[in-house]
């Protein structure tokens, strides 16, 4: 009796921590309203972003539209909170992406520094 029991106690912080990381894959579609840019490069006019998750991985495929015209990115990512390091060309310049990810409860957080 006692086990069946601990089973049952053990059902529910399964599932409460299930929902602290909600899988993120699939396709997501910027909502440029809500955009804000501290700094000289433009947010994006619209972008498309192909997300997959692996664990700890996110891999994101951007397909943007900025002032500069089409570009496609690829990013590796990991929600660890350590610093992941991608880049970008913009007017013919590389730049590079310095960005943290955290989980906060159901929210992943991204700051990114250029």
């Amino acid at each position: 009796m006692r086990r069946l029991f601990l089973l049952l106690l053990a059902a529910p912080l399964a599932a409460q921590t299930a929902v602290k990381h909600p899988d993120i894959s699939g396709t997501w579609v910027l909502d440029v309203a809500k955009v804000t840019v501290d700094g000289p490069i433009p947010a994006p006019t619209a972008a498309t972003y192909l997300v997959g998750t692996h664990g700890d991985s996110i891999t994101v495929l951007v397909k943007m539209t900025d002032a500069t015209g089409d570009a496609t990115l690829n990013k590796i990512w990991a929600t660890d909170g350590y610093s992941w390091n991608n880049s970008r060309t913009y007017q013919g310049n590389t730049i590079s992406l310095s960005s943290v990810l955290k989980w906060n409860g159901p929210v992943l957080a991204i700051a990114t520094t250029i």
